[in-house]
């Protein structure tokens, strides 16, 4: 089974600290981001974790080198030369993808830091409902940030629409940016710049092939952090920084049971840029 991580974007929500390497590579927990990806994916059964990478590749060949050995998965990188948005990278990639047509594969967004555990049931899941694709879904305060996903009224999670930043409640259920799809998915994308969310997903809505599941614990956009107090949040942070240890959690409000901040330095730059307030990030339910 394979794995693909989309990690393109040039993390502009995050410089300072992207300017000298990408958001994959920011660590959280003392580990990058992308590998507590990668290690979540070896856990259920991939062998293969394709990398569609844009930015700063260099950086991110180096660190998946020593990535693939310590984790022991194979880790193939697939180089857009343009940005391809979040459906074209599946094109470029698909020689890997297909290479066992029967078996289903991951796709997770590289800013997205979440409970995985949840991933065998989502498998379970994928392949008990007979659709194209699932989409991992998980619940937010302000849906009108986002593009809410609307589901059966049934209960059967498949998906019945995409509304966009609904200015009425229409539902609290978001894109969690976790999905696991079967081959024939790839069909329908052109080797182009295009969107899953806007034209991928919604096709796939329409003819009934596309099914939701409500993920049940942790869930967070790493590209907006979340600062209440800002000088607070730096003072606490580095206190977490020098013991690495899941006491930090509950004491620190940029910590939480799956993201710690492990270098000082980075805990000042993101406090300097994130020192204009800003709406803070939803909390699930």
């Amino acid at each position: 089974m394979k794995g693909l991580i989309l990690v393109g974007g040039f993390g502009t929500r995050l410089r300072p600290l992207t300017l000298s390497y990408p958001t994959p590579l920011v660590d959280f927990c003392n580990k990058p981001l992308v590998r507590h990806q990668i290690e979540a994916l070896a856990s259920v059964g991939v062998d293969e974790v394709i990398l569609a990478i844009n930015y700063q590749p260099t950086a991110m060949l180096a660190a998946l080198a020593t990535m693939s050995q310590e984790i022991g998965i194979r880790i193939t990188c697939s180089h857009e030369t343009e940005p391809l948005g979040t459906a074209g990278p599946l094109a470029l990639a698909r020689a890997h993808l297909e290479v066992h047509p029967d078996d289903p594969f991951f796709v997770i967004n590289s800013d997205v830091m979440a409970d995985m555990t949840v991933l065998p049931e989502a498998l379970a899941f994928h392949q008990s409902h007979g659709g194209e694709g699932t989409i991992l879904i998980t619940k937010v305060e302000e849906p009108s940030e986002y593009g809410v996903v609307v589901t059966d009224p049934e209960g059967s999670g498949q998906v019945d629409r995409f509304i966009e930043k609904p200015k009425e409640f229409v539902g609290n259920h978001v894109n969690a940016g976790i999905y696991i799809l079967n081959r024939d998915v790839l069909d329908r994308i052109e080797l182009r710049p295009t969107s899953m969310e806007q034209e991928v997903f919604p096709q796939m809505a329409a003819e009934g092939n596309l099914f939701a599941m409500l993920m049940p614990g942790y869930w967070q956009d790493v590209g907006e952090p979340k600062v209440p107090n800002p000088i607070d949040c730096f003072v606490q942070v580095i206190r977490c920084c020098r013991t690495f240890s899941q006491a930090c959690v509950g004491i620190c409000s940029f910590c939480t049971p799956t993201t710690c901040c492990s270098r000082p330095m980075v805990a000042l730059q993101l406090v300097l840029y994130w020192w204009t307030p800003r709406r803070p990030l939803v909390k699930v339910a």
